[in-house]
């Protein structure tokens, strides 16, 4: 099964795929890749600066971290971490506003959510 064509009328994956013919759907992994992003993230939210230190002294693997964070209109903080390596990585999320910090594991090939206020 594939995607729908897009506006170029290329064949390319989607987050869900429809089969008709057997009238079932599947949910690929993009699906809960977005969910990180629509579930915790509410309208009016503000993207704030991060910063990582990494506990395991790799700092190339560190390069290979994406994130983003923010501040949601009711104070809270969200981060969303992507470890797209094939090894498991410690990280330290400062919070400079508030003086506080937290460790994170960050699974090989993994997306993690973090909240906090």
């Amino acid at each position: 099964m594939e995607g729908g064509p897009n506006w170029v009328k290329n064949y390319v994956d989607a987050p869900i795929l429809v089969d008709g013919e057997k009238d079932l759907f599947y949910k690929q992994p993009m699906f809960y890749f977005i969910a990180h992003f629509s579930k915790f993230i509410p309208p009016g939210s503000v993207r704030i600066n991060t910063s990582l230190i990494n506990l395991n002294n790799s700092i190339n693997l560190l390069n290979k971290i994406d994130n983003v964070a923010f501040i949601t209109p009711r104070g809270e903080k969200i981060i969303i971490l992507i470890n797209p390596n094939e090894e498991m990585i410690e990280l330290n999320i400062k919070d400079l506003i508030e003086d506080r910090e937290m460790k994170i594991e960050l699974e090989p090939n993994s997306i993690m959510t973090a909240i906090w206020t």
